[in-house]
């Protein structure tokens, strides 16, 4: 465990283990120690040892095997999050003036704000939030959001460039303009059912 994480460690805890021997599967276990002292790895860095007990594996794993284990070190439940992608730094003096009046004395006092932008009336709202835990894919959202806004996700150096107030499109509702138009048309191209059965009725016969 790298240095920074080692203090979020303690025996007991969960862990899902992935070992590259069996891509599809993953084995259940749990934190059994953590080393109290550190070492040092090739590259001079420092990191601590912990050993995973697995839970009843049900496979023969040897010993050597490469594996890659996620540790819950927390848990959170009833919480709104949103893709980390999705959350910005912005510096303070260069928001909006009333969303600057939004934020608190203390917020205020710092240099950078963190902001989502919500999608409102096809324009791009900066939003001041409180952040949470968070990981590389996901960010909880302690206060600033209702699980009934849209979140403007994208690359990031789109996000970047965002402004306040730009307009912007819902790409799912322009995919459902575009699907009900051509939906549209296939239904005006399509022959009339009750037609061609009365044409093909009126059409004389063979005796």
């Amino acid at each position: 465990m790298d240095e920074a994480d080692v203090g979020k460690l303690e025996v007991g805890q969960k862990a899902r283990v992935h070992i590259q021997a069996w891509p599809d599967k993953i084995f259940d276990g749990e934190v059994r120690t953590v080393a109290l002292s550190h070492k040092f790895s090739n590259q001079g860095t420092k990191y601590y040892e912990a050993e995973v007990l697995l839970i009843d594996p049900n496979e023969q794993v040897f010993t050597g095997m490469t594996a890659d284990v996620d540790i819950a070190v927390a848990e959170h439940g009833e919480v709104l999050i949103v893709p980390s992608q999705a959350v910005l730094g912005r510096k303070v003096d260069e928001l909006p003036v009333k969303i600057r009046d939004t934020l608190t004395e203390q917020e205020k006092r710092k240099a950078f704000a963190s902001v989502v932008y919500v999608y409102k009336d096809g324009k791009a709202a900066v939003t001041p939030v409180r952040i949470g835990a968070s990981n590389t894919t996901q960010t909880v959202i302690k206060s600033g959001l209702t699980a009934e806004d849209k979140i403007v996700v994208g690359p990031y150096k789109e996000l970047e460039t965002l402004k306040h107030e730009q307009r912007i499109q819902d790409e799912r509702e322009v995919q459902a303009k575009k699907d009900a138009k051509a939906k549209a048309k296939t239904d005006a191209n399509e022959p009339n059912d009750v037609n061609a059965m009365s044409d093909a009725n009126d059409a004389p016969g063979k005796e």
